[in-house]
């Protein structure tokens, strides 16, 4: 089995913005998640085109022209007003040592008219993550603060196999394909999950803004472990039916 990455992901429609306001909201998830591990500090970013970092608190006082001057990849700068929003991210300090990273990844589209997105996650480049960081407390309380920011009607906290598709395990289904492979701490906002019968064997709990939270396991998800692979399952079937489009 490859190495385990853990994400946070979640989308939601087109939503016109200030690109000060986004500005605002992408340092306020910054700040919040160095409140929840204080490692994570030092963030910083580049440009497309340069190797050079640059620390958000060196851009801090002009954030709306950084937004401005971050198209999504594959797109050519536009005028704001055109709706295509903007790509910005910021990586944290990479911690003490070699090995296995330490570092948070935070990056969001936004402002966009189509369709936004955000997405965290502990590891670096082609480090695999230090699995100490990989915590139940950590991942809830990111994804509720990302949802809490950036108001979306879902958000998956799932675990992946790098290159590889989930594992079957022995006498076990296949896990379901699609967007939500193998997720640990699902949400649905309050609208989507009035709809929802979860089943019994899934812990649920309500999130703050009155939304529901379906989890596999508060230990660490572990593919190899059939009790975290069926609530997982159970899970994924409820986002394909409830969370595939914002």
């Amino acid at each position: 089995m490859g190495p385990l990455l853990y994400d946070i992901n979640s989308a939601w429609a087109g939503k016109t913005e200030p690109p000060g306001a986004v500005g605002s909201k992408f340092l306020e998830t910054l700040e919040a998640l160095g409140r929840i591990r204080p490692s994570f500090k030092g963030w910083a970013s580049s440009d497309d085109d340069e190797s050079d970092d640059y620390p958000i608190e060196s851009i801090r006082d002009r954030i709306g022209e950084w937004v401005i001057a971050h198209p999504p990849p594959n797109e050519e700068p536009a005028p704001w007003q055109s709706g295509i929003g903007c790509w910005v991210y910021a990586v944290s300090d990479r911690g003490l040592g070699d090995g296995p990273s330490r570092q948070a990844e935070f990056h969001v589209r936004a402002g966009s008219t189509y369709r936004n997105y955000n997405h965290f996650e502990v590891g670096a480049s082609l480090d695999p993550p230090d699995l100490s960081f990989i915590t139940f407390p950590l991942y809830k309380a990111a994804l509720l603060t990302m949802v809490s920011i950036w108001p979306a009607p879902w958000a998956s906290a799932r675990c992946s196999i790098w290159g590889e598709q989930p594992s079957t395990l022995a006498g076990e289904p296949p896990f379901p394909y699609s967007a939500f492979q193998m997720p640990w701490i699902a949400y649905l906002n309050a609208e989507r999950a009035a709809t929802v019968d979860v089943p019994p064997s899934v812990s649920t709990e309500r999130a703050p803004d009155g939304g529901l939270l379906m989890v596999a396991t508060e230990a660490r998800f572990d593919p190899t472990n059939v009790q975290h692979m069926r609530a997982s399952r159970l899970i994924a079937q409820i986002m394909i039916e409830h969370a595939d489009e914002p």
